[in-house]
């Protein structure tokens, strides 16, 4: 529907009455399952599709977490940095194609372990700021490539580790503040 079709006005209040009186209630059953931080804000077009949940929580209850919530497609892990070789030999399920691990104190061998994790093809997309990365981060950037975006914000990657990202593949677009260390990464196809 286009944006000045007057229909969508209607609808748009429809949706935005509809998620003030049930949406705690559809929220409900996330947050029993572990899901942290939920509010009817999470909802994009009337379904979630992003979760932030500790991995334990996470491991215990994937299938019935993208049961109840199949647009479910990006995934925010807190508290994960000591449990990354247990998520990395975990299945995943094949609708989450998005992965947020910052914050976590992630280090270059954190993201070593990502690398061999059996679905790390599926993910397209990694948000790893906000962690320990420094210059050797671009001695990984192999594991990042196939990615389709990374984003490794404020981390103490200086420019020796952009260049050393930068120098992985030829179609990506890097932006790059190396004084506050802030780094993106888009990968065009």
């Amino acid at each position: 529907m286009k944006t000045h079709d007057p229909r969508r006005q209607r609808l748009e209040s429809r949706e935005d009455e509809l998620l003030s009186a049930f949406g705690e209630a559809w929220l409900a059953p996330l947050r029993e399952l572990g899901a942290q931080g939920t509010s009817i804000r999470c909802f994009h077009k009337k379904l979630i599709e992003r979760i932030k949940i500790t991995p334990d929580a996470w491991l215990s209850n994937a299938p019935e977490i993208c049961r109840i919530s199949p647009a479910l497609h990006q995934l925010q892990l807190v508290k994960a940095r000591g449990v990354l070789e247990k998520l990395g030999e975990a299945w995943l399920p094949d609708q989450i194609t998005s992965l947020d691990l910052s914050s976590n104190g992630l280090e270059a061998s954190h993201i070593r372990v990502l690398g061999q994790a059996p679905w790390i093809g599926q993910i397209e997309e990694l948000d790893a700021s906000l962690n320990r990365l420094q210059d050797e981060a671009g001695a990984v950037g192999t594991i990042l490539w196939p990615l389709r975006r990374v984003m490794l914000r404020v981390n103490g990657i200086g420019p020796d580790g952009a260049r050393g990202l930068a120098s992985i593949g030829k179609k990506s677009d890097i932006s790059s503040s190396t004084r506050r260390s802030v780094l993106a990464i888009s990968r065009s196809e």
